[in-house]
């Protein structure tokens, strides 16, 4: 530290060493910028308007220079072991600048910034945008929280694709089963898978029957009777057309059809479909 007097002693004798002492503390202490722990103000001989003091009282170390009227210490910047950090909490930044920096609450940036890494408290298009408080929107709606995932953990979702996409777990529990839309509490069930329901089939007009095929039945035929006595004489037409003729005769053919099973061919039930999976969020 360097605080020594910046004034040389005019009364009292002193020898030439005292004198080179005396010039060489006060020089020491311009070089220095009156660097110490103490105000320097309060040192013997004081300080002028616009004198430096590097105050090693805090860390890191803080320039500071007096005002103009010798009554106070305005801070210029901090000093570290490899960086200088100037104070511009005062400072005039557009004139120093070119134009109005957005650099405190309340400042509105226009136009587009880009960058790799953009800390603002404001709108920005940016590849990476932090807010050290909050966001505001052109609305003046505040978001000072992180949002909301676009989908709550656990929600169930279907998706046309093999694997389940990055943050979604795919679901095993179904498989080659239809989708059922209801108005009330769902549930699931059924006994045939939706290939088998669905299967393809040959497609036909018709199945002809076979007589083994049709149900067992008979058929009533109606004979002419002819003869010259009783009603249980009868005789075909064709032999006795010299007879009387006496009416017909009631009679039935032998049953046919053997009521066998048969099959009738179905058009195909092969529906167009996509294949989809479920899955829940992470």
């Amino acid at each position: 530290m360097s605080q020594g007097s910046l004034v040389i002693p005019t009364t009292g004798t002193l020898s030439g060493l005292q004198l080179v002492n005396a010039i060489n503390d006060a020089v020491d202490n311009l070089v220095t910028n009156a660097s110490g722990s103490t105000d320097p103000s309060t040192l013997s001989g004081g300080v002028k308007p616009y004198s430096f003091w590097l105050d090693t009282s805090v860390s890191p170390n803080v320039l500071r220079m007096r005002n103009a009227s010798n009554t106070n210490w305005a801070s210029i910047g901090t000093i570290s072991a490899n960086n200088f950090i100037p104070n511009l909490e005062f400072a005039d930044i557009s004139t120093a600048l070119g134009y109005t920096p957005v650099n405190k609450a309340g400042d509105t940036m226009t136009g587009t910034l880009n960058g790799t890494s953009v800390v603002l408290t404001g709108n920005s298009q940016a590849a990476q945008i932090k807010a050290t408080s909050k966001f505001v929107f052109p609305d003046n709606t505040e978001q000072t929280s992180a949002a909301v995932a676009e989908f709550s953990t656990g929600t169930v979702m279907l998706f046309v694709q093999s694997t389940a996409p990055t943050g979604w777990t795919k679901s095993t529990a179904h498989n080659d089963k239809a989708l059922r839309v209801v108005s009330g509490s769902v549930s699931s069930g059924g006994i045939v898978s939706f290939s088998n329901a669905f299967k393809s089939g040959l497609v036909s007009d018709g199945t002809t029957l076979s007589s083994n095929q049709i149900g067992s039945h008979s058929h009533g035929i109606n004979l002419p009777v002819y003869g010259s006595g009783g009603s249980d004489t009868y005789q075909a037409a064709w032999t006795a057309r010299n007879s009387a003729y006496l009416g017909y005769y009631n009679a039935s053919s032998e049953p046919a059809g053997g009521g066998q099973a048969h099959s009738h061919s179905l058009p195909s039930f092969a529906v167009q479909y996509v294949d989809v999976i479920i899955c829940t969020r992470n």
